[in-house]
C-alpha cells in the first residue's frame, strides 16, 4: 500500500511554457519516482483552468493562481 502524501508549497516548481500558461511539478520526487509532474495552469478569460493530474484526471477553473496552486497540491 503507497500512501499518497500532498506536495509542499516548497517543493513546487511552476515552469511557464507561454505567457499564460505554467507546467506543475514537484521537485521533492526523485527521478527513480518521476519527474514530479503534478498538473498544468491556464489563464483564461474565466480564470486559471487547473489540470491536476492523476486517476482521475481532474479539470477546474479557479479565480486566481494561488486557488490553482492549492487545489493542485491537495491530494486527490
Amino acid at each position: 500500500m503507497t500512501l499518497e502524501l500532498a506536495p509542499r508549497l516548497e517543493d513546487i516548481e511552476l515552469l511557464p511554457l507561454s505567457d499564460h500558461e505554467w507546467r506543475v511539478s514537484d521537485n521533492a520526487l526523485t527521478e527513480r519516482e518521476g519527474f514530479g509532474l503534478l498538473g498544468f495552469v491556464e489563464r483564461t478569460v474565466e480564470g486559471y483552468e487547473v489540470m491536476r493530474l492523476g486517476a482521475p484526471l481532474e479539470r477546474v477553473t479557479v479565480p486566481s493562481m494561488p486557488a490553482a496552486i492549492r487545489f493542485i497540491c491537495t491530494a486527490p
